[in-house]
Order: C-alpha cells, then sequence, then structure tokens
C-alpha cells in the first residue's frame, strides 16, 4: 500500500480542498520564496565571476548545478540553459584533463548578461553561439 501525500489527504477529504486550490496555494508558496532564490542565483553568478575558470572543477559544477536548479523552479530558462551549458563543458574539461579558460570565462560571462538582462531574444542567441562553440570543442576532441 502507497502512502498518499499530505497534499492528497487533504483533497480527499470530503470538506478538503479543490485540486486548483491546492495547486494556487503550492503555487503561491514557490513564488513567495523567489526573491530568496534570485538573491542565491545573484551570489552563485558573482562567486563565479568572482573565482572566474581558476576555480575547481568541482566548485564550478555545484555552481553552475545550484543556478541551473534555481533557475528551472522559476521558469528562468534561459538562465538555467546557460547554467547547464556552463556545467556541461566544466564536466568535458574536467575528463579531459584540460581546461580552455576563455571559454570558461565566456561561459560566466553569459550567464551574467542573461541574468542582467534577460532579453528572451538576445539569450537565445546567445545560448546558439555557446552551442556552436561547445560543438566546435567537442570536435577537437574527437
Amino acid at each position: 500500500m502507497s502512502q498518499s501525500s499530505r497534499l492528497t489527504r487533504f483533497i480527499d477529504l470530503p470538506d478538503g480542498i479543490a485540486v486548483g486550490e491546492a495547486l494556487a496555494r503550492a503555487g503561491e508558496s514557490l513564488e513567495s520564496h523567489r526573491e530568496a532564490a534570485l538573491k542565491v542565483i545573484d551570489t552563485a553568478i558573482g562567486d563565479l565571476a568572482a573565482a572566474g575558470s581558476q576555480a575547481p572543477y568541482d566548485s564550478l559544477a555545484r555552481l553552475s548545478d545550484s543556478i541551473g536548479g534555481l533557475a528551472g523552479m522559476f521558469q528562468l530558462d534561459a538562465l538555467g540553459q546557460a547554467a547547464k551549458r556552463l556545467g556541461d563543458i566544466v564536466r568535458l574539461f574536467e575528463e579531459r584533463g584540460a581546461a580552455d579558460p576563455d571559454l570558461i570565462g565566456l561561459h560566466i560571462a553569459a550567464l551574467r548578461a542573461i541574468r542582467i538582462q534577460p532579453d528572451p531574444h538576445g539569450a537565445a542567441e546567445l545560448l546558439k553561439g555557446l552551442d556552436q562553440i561547445a560543438a566546435r570543442v567537442a570536435q577537437r576532441a574527437g
């Protein structure tokens, strides 16, 4: 027998809350954490910028994963995608045992740019450029 969630138990009660109301409450609860999450994102981006490409791979990956996770929770899609690309390139360099500090710096700069000016068209072009660069890096490995 599976355990039901707390929310499911409230919905299933005869005088429980409606599904739509439960979802609205959950959305409001999540939204109440947006400002705190944005501060964490900004701090992580600042830490990446301060450490730059000289930071250990695990620190770069951890910070990019943190940014990506929080960005995803709050539908900051371009920021999340840029964070994922940084994590991917860091992991690629870690596997190879060599890095391109300029490329890591470029990914960090892209994160900062998207966070400061979240223009969807500009972000899409920036992400496309990062993809093209990553493809060239991957070809050099192959």
